[in-house]
């Protein structure tokens, strides 16, 4: 009988073997601990971007309006239907979102009562949802007055009229299943009249969640491409961390300019409004209205740049390419801008050949130029002297733009063409300004085929360079 005998692997193959479990697994653990984390990093994410809506939301309320909705019968009255309307312009700014309500204490810490909801006013045939004819506790709105229930709420109980706030979890009542998030609503004398509050239901915010990070996939990538795998996802966690970053700058950046531009101008139009109420004299009155128009056209001003950056955010400019004489150009922004550098006693000098032109937009290039050297000016102590130099470098075109100013902070320096964002020490040169200027020059200039950087010296002055090809893209706004 003849012996059996069993033929076992190489060694070389079963060292492969080893050598690939060895580096697989790893990966996957890796792996998985990525996607946690990165799936928590989206989390905390829109939980930030919850608080801030909910922030943003209470500034368009006052605790003084909350306290004078009481009871149903105040549904009637235009200050109600006012507060329907904010809390409508808050969905509408976010489509996440699920529904608003403003909500005040009450004697028992477990139960608060509704002042408003965005909805309240809606006909009765959209809040008849399944059409029986009736209201039902799950479609029907509540009323000023009606209590809720917050036992199962602890954010509710307290934290929420301490700070903005989130929910730790997910509630579910009669209206739904969601996550919320709350912020006070003061008085002029700093007490809490309530609070707003905003939903986002359950469903879409898990979905948002899963659809940020598709965890099985990065798995499989790492699983069958082993260390090029591993490679590929530590670049995606580093683009998703520098995103998250961006975003949170960006989110600070605004969260600074509602409070430091928006909260002026709307002081002076309620105190003003609060003042020819209160009852006073023509004269006063005159000078409430200058003081209302002024407070206007500087709102305007801020809109009118969110929206300019808005249009150079989706492209949608459009031009004939057109010989530009950079000198005609510069001699332009000087005429617009004698008065404000007669004023401050400055001088502008301009050295550019006469015949350096490109191909592009004149009045692109001149908005370009007018934001730099207007900033110049601004940023630049009385009787200082600005330049504008201008040369042809091979197949391109080289435009500095240099002041004597106060320079920018070099740790900031990289940031500053960025969206709302404006140098820590501008402020205390130009109090107004909304941190878009720039970030729509590098726009302009970057989908021209060009670029844009500076150099600067806190304290010395700033020379922002522009270089631009003769020939710029064509259409390409």
């Amino acid at each position: 009988m003849p012996r059996l005998q069993f033929h076992w692997p190489k060694l070389k193959h079963t060292s492969l073997l080893f050598a690939f479990s060895f580096v697989c697994v790893p990966l996957i653990i890796i792996g998985v601990v990525f996607v946690i984390q990165a799936r928590n990093t989206v989390d905390q994410q829109m939980r930030s971007h919850l608080v801030s809506s909910a922030a943003l939301g209470a500034d368009l309320f006052s605790g003084e309006e909350l306290d004078k909705i009481q009871t149903p019968e105040d549904m009637k009255s235009a200050l109600y239907k006012s507060l329907v309307e904010r809390m409508g312009y808050i969905m509408d700014s976010d489509e996440s979102i699920y529904s608003v309500y403003l909500m005040r204490r009450t004697n028992d810490p477990m139960t608060l009562e509704f002042i408003a909801d965005a909805e309240s006013l809606l006909p009765f045939d959209e809040m008849d949802v399944n059409g029986d004819g009736v209201l039902d506790e799950t479609e029907r709105m509540p009323f000023p007055g009606e209590t809720y229930d917050v036992t199962e709420v602890p954010v509710m109980q307290n934290k929420a009229f301490q700070h903005p706030s989130v929910d730790d979890g997910f509630t579910r009542d009669q209206w739904g299943f969601y996550i919320s998030s709350y912020a006070p609503i003061f008085r002029s004398n700093g007490s809490v009249a309530g609070i707003v509050g905003i939903d986002v239901l359950a469903d879409d915010y898990i979905d948002v969640l899963n659809s940020a990070f598709p965890g099985m996939i990065i798995l499989l990538v790492i699983a069958l491409g082993l260390f090029i795998a591993l490679l590929v996802s530590t670049a995606i966690w580093r683009r998703r961390v520098a995103a998250h970053k961006q975003i949170e700058n960006e989110r600070t950046s605004l969260l600074q300019l509602v409070m430091h531009q928006l909260g002026e101008p709307i002081t002076i139009l309620k105190w003003s409004l609060e003042s020819i109420s209160a009852g006073c004299d023509a004269q006063e009155q005159k000078m409430h209205t200058k003081q209302m128009t002024q407070a206007v056209s500087w709102l305007q001003s801020i809109f009118d740049g969110f929206m300019k950056a808005d249009k150079v955010r989706e492209q949608a400019f459009s031009y004939q390419p057109e010989p530009v004489g950079i000198l005609s150009v510069c001699n332009a922004i000087k005429e617009e801008l004698s008065e404000k550098l007669k004023k401050r006693h400055q001088t502008l000098l301009i050295a550019v050949p006469k015949n350096l032109s490109l191909l592009f937009n004149k009045q692109l290039m001149e908005g370009v130029l007018l934001e730099l050297v207007s900033n110049a000016s601004s940023f630049s102590a009385e009787k200082k002297t600005i330049q504008i130099r201008a040369e042809k470098d091979g197949k391109r075109i080289r435009i500095e733009v240099e002041d004597q100013g106060c320079g920018v902070p070099k740790k900031e320096q990289e940031r500053v063409f960025e969206r709302f964002v404006r140098g820590s020490n501008a402020s205390t040169h130009k109090t107004t300004g909304n941190g878009l200027g720039l970030y729509i020059v590098r726009t302009i200039v970057q989908r021209a085929g060009g670029k844009v950087w500076l150099k600067s010296t806190e304290g010395k002055g700033t020379i922002v360079f522009i270089e631009m090809p003769i020939r710029g893209r064509i259409n390409s706004y």
